[in-house]
């Protein structure tokens, strides 16, 4: 029998960020199995874009409770004003006599709004489970200060992304101090945990690895990335691609580190330009990502690289329009088979991999998904011919039907049972 349970998601849709879209889709999946899921989440941005995950959360079983943010915002979106330039200074000095750790987490002091919310919750509504998803990362010791006051929730800590070993969120940077103050905080919650969770089994082994105090006694367990049927059978569509372009694909994050690799595909395209110019003319490469930094990188090849904003769920019609999609990983998560890999696959789309070799890179040339461009000068013009005769056919090799949603929902409520 399904029971209720309570999620703790600090960007849930409505909020815009790519960090709501998995457990928005796992709470759809949850509802539909009869859980009733009740969700915290932070006021959204004063800038924000409403997430294209919204309509999957408007569920009878799904309650969203929403909280102010704690966090400066010139400091989590910076203005380019001398003013902003000013706050900006003073609030990151201020977080820094706040806090022992690392100043870039937006949950920083959201515990003495979330706690007393999450216990409201959890006495009136009868809930079993706590689900608690991070970055940010201080929702992990909140969540152990839930449990340490309701001891029979089960509580499950879902990693979204790398914590000690991250590249990101001012980790790389900290002090000895403020580094042991996460440590201690991370061994915190897992020490509460029953579950810990993260999308793959490297990330798994890191966070075992991270954590040298004690044995935990939680289950470390993976929840993969997956796709939703509903999304395929809305946007897939039995046509070929226009004989008149070769359109290659991409959407979501542009990471640190690819800007070796970006230089490299922008050499490929010098050799495609030089030696058969007519290939280079039928050449349409949309990047949709929020990292429209890296458009520096394309400014010699504008005519064929657009780099665009992101497009929502529209992604799927430009998926099913392209001859190919792309996949860019930078060292830190050449092992990590992201969202868009699982939800490319049932397009039946070639994958082009351009990054760091890694069991991604492996995987894709094992089971015969695509093309792996070790040497992206060369082997690019070799990917296009084959485009441009339509030679590439998908491989049978690898069932992608055990990624889907349904099945990864009914995993997860087996073990909140």
């Amino acid at each position: 029998m399904a029971q209720n349970t309570l999620l703790i998601c600090f960007d849930f849709p409505p909020n815009e960020g790519i960090g709501g879209r998995r457990w928005a889709k796992l709470a759809k999946g949850l509802a539909k199995l009869n859980t009733v899921v009740h969700v915290i989440k932070a006021d959204p941005k004063k800038k924000n874009s409403t997430s294209p995950w919204t309509a999957e959360v408007e569920d009878e079983n799904i309650h969203i409770h929403s909280l102010p943010r704690t966090y400066p915002e010139v400091v989590s979106d910076p203005g380019n004003g001398l003013l902003d330039k000013i706050n900006y200074r003073i609030q990151r000095y201020l977080l820094k006599q706040k806090t022992k750790g690392t100043i870039y987490d937006v949950a920083i002091e959201w515990d003495k709004l979330l706690i007393p919310k999450a216990l409201e919750v959890i006495d009136r509504e009868n809930i079993a489970n706590l689900i608690v998803t991070g970055a940010p990362f201080n929702l992990f010791p909140y969540a152990a200060e839930i449990k340490a006051q309701r001891p029979e929730l089960k509580l499950l800590l879902d990693y979204r992304d790398p914590w000690l070993l991250a590249v990101n969120y001012g980790i790389p940077g900290l002090t000895y101090p403020r580094f042991l103050e996460e440590k201690f905080k991370q061994h915190k919650a897992l020490a509460a945990a029953d579950f810990i969770t993260c999308p793959n089994e490297f990330m798994l082994e890191e966070i075992k690895s991270s954590d040298d105090f004690r044995k935990i006694k939680g289950e470390y367990k993976v929840i993969p990335h997956f796709y939703d049927q509903d999304d395929i059978n809305q946007y897939l569509v039995q046509s070929k691609p226009s004989p008149e372009k070769i359109k290659l694909v991409y959407g979501g994050t542009l990471y640190m580190g690819l800007e070796p690799w970006f230089k490299k595909l922008c050499e490929a395209l010098d050799q495609v330009k030089a030696s058969r110019p007519e290939l280079y003319n039928r050449l349409q490469i949309d990047l949709f990502s929020k990292d429209l930094q890296f458009a520096t990188w394309f400014e010699n090849h504008q005519e064929v690289i657009h780099l665009q904003t992101p497009i929502g769920k529209e992604l799927f019609t430009k998926i099913t329009e392209a001859n190919a999609c792309f996949i860019f990983l930078a060292h830190h998560n050449k092992d990590y088979r992201t969202t868009k890999f699982f939800e490319i696959l049932p397009f039946g789309k070639p994958l082009v991999y351009l990054g760091e070799k890694g069991f991604v890179s492996e995987f894709i040339e094992e089971k015969e998904l695509g093309w792996v461009l070790h040497q992206p000068e060369i082997d690019f013009i070799q990917v296009l011919q084959e485009l441009e005769n339509d030679t590439f056919q998908a491989s049978n090799q690898f069932d992608y039907k055990e990624f889907s949603l349904d099945k990864t929902s009914e995993m997860v409520e087996g073990w909140l049972l």
